[in-house]
């Protein structure tokens, strides 16, 4: 008979190969499985019964609580944080402070860039400035902002404008089509 101490083994003779895995006998052209359990054979584990206390017996009245204070209630005992006179984790953990929005910000031009990029009387929307380069993309909005000095006149095509830049564009007879 083979031995059987290795859990997989090729043990060759001149005869027959064989497959000593730690399960009976089994043949199979010139192999010899050696398998003692297969998984037809498994039957299911007798599962132990939960222990009843309080109602009774050995584990009565207090069922193995103790008498009264914070353990002994339902639901009692020390919160999952709780690490006695140690500061809490969430506690040592630094915070970040502030708020950070979910929404983007609006891509924002100066008057000043519109003044050095376009010509006098050209109709300025977010599309023309995405194309000259003065914004990275049209989403959310486009809002113009009134820093630095205006002469020419624009009118503005569906962008945000500032109050300061509004006044700006009327005082050099421009013109806002649509403020959205």
């Amino acid at each position: 008979m083979l031995c059987i101490a290795q859990q997989y083994k090729l043990i060759y003779n001149h005869y027959t190969a064989a497959i000593v895995l730690l399960c009976g006998i089994q043949q199979f052209n010139n192999l010899i499985l050696y398998n003692f359990m297969q998984l037809h054979q498994l039957k299911p584990s007798k599962k132990k019964a939960k222990k009843r206390v309080g109602r009774g017996g050995p584990h009565g009245t207090t069922a193995t609580r103790g008498t009264k204070g914070q353990k002994a209630r339902s639901g009692g005992g020390k919160g999952k944080s709780f690490e006695g006179t140690k500061t809490p984790l969430f506690r040592r953990t630094p915070k970040l402070r502030g708020f950070k929005s979910m929404y983007d910000k609006n891509n924002v031009v100066n008057i000043s860039a519109l003044e050095n990029n376009f010509q006098d009387g050209d109709v300025i929307s977010a599309k023309i400035l995405l194309k000259k380069g003065l914004i990275s993309k049209i989403k959310p909005r486009v809002k113009i902002l009134g820093n630095g000095d205006l002469k020419k006149k624009f009118i503005i095509d569906d962008c945000l404008v500032s109050k300061s830049a509004e006044d700006k564009i009327k005082k050099a007879k421009g013109e806002i089509r649509i403020n959205c």
